[in-house]
């Protein structure tokens, strides 16, 4: 038999003032960069798309899943997705390091949910 364990971290950011910060193309890239590097994750790709008149999505593929956000500018929040069939531990790292950049520019988690995914496989044999 066979587990394959996997974590899916999804979390909401609120913020009394939405950030200028969260329009730009290179706070994204530094915050992803930082973050996914303190888990030791392998980043395949990604793209990030700015929308008009405001609001910014983006993803980042892994060899073990993806992170990606949305910022949703008029309801100043920011929605953050970081599936990984990864150790926990590096998740934990990553989604540590991607509060405390929101911190620093005065985000608060407002909702959190830690899903546990995977699949058990028992061989034949």
């Amino acid at each position: 038999m066979q587990n394959q364990n996997a974590t899916h971290v999804i979390f909401d950011v609120s913020f009394e003032h939405f950030p200028i910060e969260l329009e730009s193309a290179d706070f994204w890239k530094k915050l992803g960069k930082k973050a996914l590097e303190k888990g030791n994750f392998s980043v395949m790709g990604g793209a990030m798309h700015k929308f008009d008149p405001a609001g910014m999505s983006g993803f980042w593929l892994l060899c073990e899943s993806h992170l990606s956000f949305h910022t949703w500018p008029e309801e100043r929040r920011v929605f953050i997705d970081l599936f990984s069939c990864g150790d926990e531990n590096r998740t934990k790292k990553t989604i540590d390091e991607l509060i405390r950049g929101f911190e620093r520019i005065n985000g608060v988690v407002e909702r959190r949910n830690d899903l546990k995914r995977g699949y058990v496989y028992e061989s034949e044999e």
